[in-house]
């Protein structure tokens, strides 16, 4: 319980800081999802997003483990990432140019569970 009450933490972070730059809410609202991902393993997510509109993709896991942040269009192209380093706090913000499905990778590198929020605004 400690560990996913420091994710929701860190995303009330995210959830109020801003880039300063023009962005759109994914087709249906701001998003957040409360999820765990095992040791080893990858949660996959689908959303629609917004052409030629800026969405925020950010990750915050409980600090148990490194968490990978991958988003591919509706092709399986990758279009945006955050890999780099060791740790769950991620961040990505793409301008799809089309409404369409994408969809979110969130790969846990690491021997143990890790309790995490995504949120896309």
């Amino acid at each position: 319980m400690k560990s996913l009450s420091l994710a929701l933490v860190a995303c009330g972070l995210f959830l109020v800081a801003s880039n300063g730059g023009v962005q759109a809410d994914p087709v249906g609202g701001k998003i957040v999802r409360i999820d765990n991902v095992k040791a080893g393993d990858t949660d996959i997510w689908t959303f629609t997003l917004r052409g030629g509109e800026v969405t925020r993709i950010r990750l915050a896991g409980d600090g148990d483990t490194c968490l990978e942040l991958r988003v591919y269009d509706e092709n399986g192209n990758l279009i945006g990432s955050d890999t780099l380093g060791y740790h769950d706090v991620r961040q990505v913000s793409i301008r799809p140019y089309w409404t369409g499905p994408f969809q979110i990778k969130i790969r846990n590198v690491g021997r143990l569970s890790n309790n995490y929020v995504l949120a896309l605004d």
